[in-house]
């Protein structure tokens, strides 16, 4: 009896054993079963072990894939050995001598996607179709953040993110390395209701000067925008002008030279109401009311009425509410600057959809290929598939000479292929380009700016800002010295 026929017989003899606790390993056996004997089926092994119960996991959403037409490699069906016992594996220790091995580089998924990054794909192709679609629509709210943030993208952020938002990150407190600019997408799974409309784009920009309504601070302005978008033009509560884009809500914050954040008031004017009687005698007296206008510094109305409606659904579900408004805009503001980040903390992955919207987020590295495995093929000269990108990790590679070579860690696989309907552009933030948000790009308030007479200087609008940003994560440094070229031009002709 050769080798192979004796292992074969011990998995038959496995098969039969585990027959009774639900088939175990019988859809994964090359061989059929044995036919049933005329004494009636075997009964179950009284040794046999309890079968094993799935490791509890939090809730998620069920991968959605396409109906592609690209055919993956067969695949043949190999009888699989049983697994080693599993023991306790030791503490790893630091040491000079490098280990390869895999299990001290694993992370759970709760580890990812808690950090921002994608480690399940779930419903994301039906976020990103709402996503292009609200982007679409902002155009009419703010122009100039949708010439920006249409080419750079808005950061796309897992379910179950849980991103510190009682302070900024660290890199915050260095000014050079402060970011100009950020977006994320937020609260597209959840719909409106008749109390209760839900903001889906976050994003600020840092303004210089600062605009003459905000209040005077020493150090970086930054603006605060929420935008809001109803998006269904049959709704009772939708007026007209909100059939074709939504609305936004801007506040300010202030941060400092060690990376405090104070929110700013506005200049705003408060209408007292004045009422009194006109007429006299016996006669019937008639009724006036006056605005009387009076000039204030306070925070603005729509940030009263959401703190608010915050500390009302603290006080039902038995929370912690922000005590003042200021707490309340600050903790917003430290969520949405460790949220617009969370595009840089892994693969990078850019979206864009045939009208040339772009969407942003992060995919953990070692799981490009199962997140993009219904992608379009795409054909190595060679004539095969080609390899999705992906991390290589050293390992010693042996010439035909019989020379051993030792092999460091790279990338390498496709970064630029089709999805769906979407092109995909995949790149490592610090390798293949600078991070998005370390480009220093502030934005400049033109009535500011004529308000204490300075000289704007050499200005770019926030498309050309856009589209240079874009050629440099691409790699196209020809493409990015011409939009300098034209930014440059079109200052000069409109001086």
């Amino acid at each position: 009896m050769t080798l192979w026929e004796r292992v074969r017989g011990w998995f038959n003899r496995l098969i039969v054993r585990y027959r009774a606790n639900g088939g175990a390993y019988a859809e994964v056996c090359s061989d059929p079963p044995a036919a049933p004997s005329q004494a009636g089926p075997e009964p179950p092994s009284p040794t046999a072990p309890a079968r094993p119960q799935p490791r509890s996991r939090g809730k998620r959403q069920r991968d959605i894939f396409l109906n592609t037409t690209a055919q993956a490699p067969a695949r043949t069906s190999i009888t699989p050995f049983p697994k080693p016992k599993q023991t306790k594996k030791p503490t790893f220790v630091e040491s000079d001598h490098e280990v390869d091995d895999d299990d001290k580089w694993h992370f759970t998924r709760e580890a990812v996607e808690e950090s921002g990054t994608f480690y399940f794909r779930g419903a994301l192709l039906d976020h990103l179709k709402v996503y292009f679609e609200v982007l679409a629509r902002m155009k009419g709210a703010s122009h100039d953040a949708f010439q920006l943030y249409s080419q750079v993208g808005a950061t796309l952020l897992p379910m179950q993110s849980r991103l510190p938002y009682k302070e900024v990150p660290p890199f915050w407190k260095h000014r050079k390395l402060r970011p100009a600019f950020g977006a994320v997408a937020i609260s597209l799974h959840h719909d409106d209701t008749e109390k209760v409309i839900y903001p889906r784009l976050a994003y600020f920009n840092r303004l210089f000067p600062a605009p003459i309504y905000v209040e005077a601070f020493v150090g970086d302005v930054y603006e605060v925008v929420h935008y809001f978008d109803l998006r269904h033009e049959n709704n009772p509560r939708c007026p007209k002008w909100l059939h074709d884009n939504g609305f936004c809500d801007t506040f300010h914050v202030g941060v400092d030279v060690d990376g405090q954040v104070r929110v700013l008031k506005h200049s705003m004017t408060h209408y007292e109401k004045l009422r009194y009687r006109a007429g006299g005698g016996k006669g019937k007296k008639n009724l006036y009311t006056e605005y009387i206008p009076t000039k204030g510094w306070d925070y603005p109305p729509h940030l009263k009425s959401w703190h608010q409606y915050h500390c009302k659904r603290c006080q039902e579900y038995g929370w912690v509410a922000e005590p003042t408004v200021a707490a309340f805009a600050q903790v917003h503001f430290m969520s949405i600057a460790n949220t617009t980040t969370a595009h840089e903390t892994g693969v990078r992955i850019e979206v864009t959809n045939k009208t040339g919207l772009t969407a942003a987020f992060a995919v953990d590295m070692k799981r490009t290929a199962y997140f993009f495995k219904d992608r379009d093929v795409v054909l190595t000269p060679k004539g095969k598939r080609a390899r999705i990108f992906h991390i290589v990790r050293p390992h010693p590679r042996t010439l035909r000479d019989g020379r051993v070579v030792p092999v460091h860690m790279h990338f390498a696989g496709l970064r630029k292929f089709r999805w769906a309907e979407y092109e995909v552009f995949l790149s490592v933030p610090g390798l293949h380009h600078e991070m998005v948000t370390t480009m220093d790009a502030t934005l400049a308030d033109l009535e500011a700016f004529k308000a204490a007479n300075l000289d704007p200087g050499d200005m770019a609008s926030t498309a050309q800002v856009g589209r240079f940003i874009r050629h440099l994560v691409h790699d196209e440094v020809e493409a990015a010295n011409a939009v300098i070229k034209e930014a440059e031009l079109s200052d000069r002709i409109t001086k």
